[in-house]
């Protein structure tokens, strides 16, 4: 398998959500073991984040995509490097929070960190599947029915103006 993307990304995802939610009852609750497993895990999400980032870069490269979709691809990456500067921030931020007695504050700007985070890998698994479901981008049988609809338009002879596409639209109506 030449695309290990989509093996990735799913454990960023999970993991930085998992630390939000861990911040999240963490600082409610003032429990530091669930504070401590967030800073672990944080540990975890940042690496993931770093090997979907990469991978996401190699995929770029080799996969399949349709022309419109360019600029999804584009927003992807652009939010797949906040998602990692979200990740690392928030890794590093968490010393602050251990070597303060009463860390109330830097507990809840923990929570920001990590929420924003939370929203920003949402946001990109939104894209990314977009970019599959919607699109077809990087799926093989996608690539061929685009290959017969190229085909059976240069056969029907459309006009330019006139796509497989349309057609497409003009009978869902």
């Amino acid at each position: 398998m030449s695309n290990i993307h989509p093996l990735i990304v799913h454990f960023p995802i999970a993991l930085i959500i998992v630390v939000f939610v861990l911040d999240l009852l963490g600082a409610i609750g003032r429990g530091k073991s669930l504070i401590s497993a967030a800073n672990i895990l944080s540990i975890f999400a940042a690496l993931a984040a770093v090997a979907a980032v990469i991978s996401g870069l190699i995929a770029e490269e080799s996969v399949w995509r349709t022309d419109q979709v360019h600029e999804l691809i584009n927003l992807h990456e652009t939010i797949g490097f906040a998602v990692l500067g979200a990740a690392l921030v928030s890794l590093i931020f968490r010393p602050a929070i251990k070597k303060k007695k009463s860390s109330g504050g830097l507990l809840w700007i923990a929570v920001i960190i990590s929420l924003a985070a939370a929203i920003l890998v949402g946001y990109e698994g939104y894209l990314g599947g977009e970019m599959v479901y919607r699109h077809g981008t990087g799926v093989e049988k996608a690539r061929i029915e685009t290959a017969r609809a190229d085909s059976l338009e240069q056969l029907l002879q459309l006009p330019d103006s006139t796509h497989v596409s349309d057609i497409d639209n003009m009978n869902m109506k």
